[in-house]
């Protein structure tokens, strides 16, 4: 997604042409052109735009429960930790599932998203969901909704290091 903000130079039909010049090789559902007359109506508008933006990059995890094939939203996880051959998955609202049984690791299962950054591990089980970490202490991983998740001594250096490179210093 590219925002350019116009200065109101060119107007009617110039911008028209402009803006079609300008978005050819797009379809006109790709493109979102609104004109804008105040300050609040841009704010409302690049608002508009982020969230759009952010439900077409939403990533989605597929998971086998006992009640057939569920899609998550990733943003809805909280952490995934396995328990023998089963992940169990906390969820924002309280919901916990649990997975059948699985035929490869936990890790091996959550690499696409151990190599984004979207997930940390904090012990041998546990992943935590970046995105709703609020904070790091000697208690664990505080994440949103109040939920503290330990972090074993193995993983600690290793979850610093890369939550610095996720959060920054």
């Amino acid at each position: 997604m590219e925002l350019f903000i116009y200065d109101g130079a060119l107007h009617g039909e110039r911008l028209l042409r402009l803006v079609r010049r300008a978005s050819a090789p797009f379809s006109a559902a790709d493109i979102d052109v609104r004109v804008c007359d105040n300050e609040a109506a841009l704010e409302a508008a690049l608002h508009h735009a982020v969230a759009e933006e952010a439900k077409r990059q939403e990533r989605f995890f597929p998971m086998r429960t006992d009640d057939g094939i569920r899609l998550l939203r990733l943003s809805r996880v909280l952490y995934f930790q396995s328990e023998g051959h089963r992940i169990h998955t906390a969820l924002t609202d309280g919901t916990v599932l649990r997975s059948r049984s699985l035929r490869v690791s936990t890790r091996e299962l959550l690499s696409p998203l151990l190599a984004s950054g979207k997930l940390l591990q904090v012990s041998k089980s546990t992943f935590v969901n970046t995105q709703h970490v609020c904070s790091i202490s000697l208690d664990g991983v505080h994440l949103a909704g109040g939920c503290i998740v330990p972090v074993s001594r193995k993983y600690y250096a290793e979850f610093l290091q890369a939550s610095r490179e996720s959060f920054g210093p």
